[in-house]
């Protein structure tokens, strides 16, 4: 495998992500849940979509691809951990992009955003053709 698709939740009460699968039943605080997962790819896609379309709206940065140094440290912590288990860089950056993604949950204007709402019900072809739509847009 060459890459980590990591499956994170979005938790809104906003009538847009009606339509997602995995919504549960009820009001306020249902669960809109990425079931297909995103790359970590998509995740930068999005950030860097967001900066160009919402403009003076602070979006946060994602963790780094790479964390070098800081994996010896997290792998001498773990050394006894067995080796079918998630590998720490994806767990902490399971863990950041999950943060990333509540804090756009909590800005109405992100939330609700078209883009938000397609990057978070679609499905990975979905997403390729939703891209490459965006990405001609821009051009013309």
């Amino acid at each position: 495998l060459d890459y980590w698709v990591y499956g994170l939740t979005l938790e809104t009460d906003s009538p847009r992500y009606a339509q997602a699968a995995g919504v549960a039943a009820g009001g306020p605080g249902r669960v809109v849940t990425v079931n297909s997962g995103r790359r970590y790819k998509d995740f930068v896609w999005l950030r860097e979509v967001l900066v160009v379309e919402m403009p003076g709206q602070i979006i946060p940065e994602l963790p780094g691809m790479s964390m070098e140094g800081m994996l010896e440290k997290v792998d001498a912590l773990l050394a006894s951990q067995e080796a079918n288990e998630v590998p720490a860089l994806v767990t902490y950056r399971m863990r950041s992009l999950a943060l990333f993604l509540h804090f756009l949950s909590s800005i109405v204007a992100l939330c609700e955003s078209e883009l938000m709402v397609h990057w978070v019900q679609s499905s990975p072809e979905e997403m390729v053709q939703f891209q490459a739509q965006w990405k001609a847009r821009q051009s013309a």
